[in-house]
């Protein structure tokens, strides 16, 4: 398993494959399908070696590490697409880890918000790549950034309604040619 130097330990998906072989206490997996959307979610689903992460086989990979600092959920797809990921949240805060996931926010309603709130996420990262919609479009493949926009407007909406100081909500973007003079806007 490749380990990186943050020391996250990139989790396999597959079930016939092992577990770590770190015994690191920040551990990262991909609980998702490739794909932003739900028909690329099923067409990935029986031919991706990938298979998506289940609740169950999150608890025999957190299983072999006796002390959780840190998961990060990320990794293959959008977490959001997850059915369970509602219920890996909470259960690896029963376990005392700060969790946290990257997510392109194109899938965050108001009632996916209330859930990620109350299941105890930490943070959650949005990749946005860009600051106008004609970059969004060019960087990410889809013509969301206003969707995005509202989303995470309403998302804050619900946070304030509900007086919950997390998830922290924090924006991502890469670096490149086609979005380089927008990091300053």
């Amino acid at each position: 398993m490749p380990v990186n130097r943050r020391m996250e330990v990139q989790v396999p998906l597959s079930s016939g494959e092992t577990g770590p072989t770190s015994k690191s206490t920040t551990l990262a997996s991909a609980p998702s399908f490739p794909g932003r959307t739900a028909e690329a979610m099923a067409t990935h689903r029986d031919s991706n070696p990938f298979a998506r992460l289940t609740l169950e086989e999150l608890k025999k990979i957190v299983a072999e590490f006796p002390r959780l600092d840190r998961v990060v959920l990320h990794g293959i797809g959008e977490p959001l697409l997850n059915k369970e990921i509602f219920s890996m949240v909470e259960y690896l805060k029963t376990r005392g880890a700060t969790v946290l996931f990257n997510s392109d926010a194109i899938s965050l309603t108001p009632p996916r918000a209330r859930r990620l709130i109350a299941s105890g996420l930490d943070e959650l990262r949005v990749s946005m790549d860009a600051a106008t919609p004609e970059t969004y479009r060019k960087i990410r493949g889809v013509p969301q950034f206003d969707w995005v926009v509202r989303n995470l407007t309403e998302f804050v909406s619900v946070q304030r309604e509900l007086r919950a100081n997390t998830p922290k909500l924090s924006l991502w973007f890469v670096g490149t040619r086609t979005n380089v003079a927008e990091h300053s806007v």
